[in-house]
């Protein structure tokens, strides 16, 4: 008779709990999905344009595709821009008859001599980095120095420092 090497038997241990090990988490994330969707009352359903045979899709990827979406809150695309926040703009600005004027501060200055950019902020929030010509909240980017930034909104012209 012959013996086996030392590791082997370790080794089949091992690779038996392994493949147990992998069960178990297997079934345990099927129920959870199970668990989620039946708290919420959905069940998944293939996208449209997928066939379904006995009542499962055909493709292990719309099955996915349903669950997601069946298990995600909303309507909204996550690989869309989100809708625009809504401004209280002029109307919501405005006290008795004269209106409140929202000027920007300069937050935020990257200067070079090909691609200047700035970023402007006032009360309703932050403009994102801009470029000259640009415009937040009506104001336009009228010039952008190493130091300063020009902006101007109608016949008014304002200098910003960088911070």
């Amino acid at each position: 008779m012959t013996e086996m090497p030392k590791g082997t038997n370790a080794f089949w241990l091992g690779l038996g709990l392994l493949a147990i090990v992998g069960l178990f988490l297997g079934f345990s994330a099927a129920g959870a999905v199970r668990a989620v969707l039946q708290s919420k009352g959905l069940s998944a359903v293939p996208a449209s344009g997928q066939s379904v045979v006995a009542g499962r899709s055909t493709t292990p990827r719309a099955d996915k595709d349903a669950l997601i979406a069946a298990a995600v809150p909303g309507e909204r695309d996550p690989f869309r821009d989100p809708p625009p926040l809504k401004s209280e703009g002029a109307s919501a600005a405005r006290t008795g008859q004269q209106e409140v004027r929202e000027v920007p501060i300069c937050s935020g200055l990257l200067y070079d001599t090909i691609s200047p950019l700035v970023e402007l902020a006032a009360g309703s929030g932050s403009s994102g980095w801009l470029r000259r010509g640009d415009q937040f909240l009506g104001w336009k980017i009228v010039q952008i120095n190493p130091k300063t930034v020009t902006i101007a909104k109608g016949s008014e012209s304002i200098v910003l420092h960088s911070p």
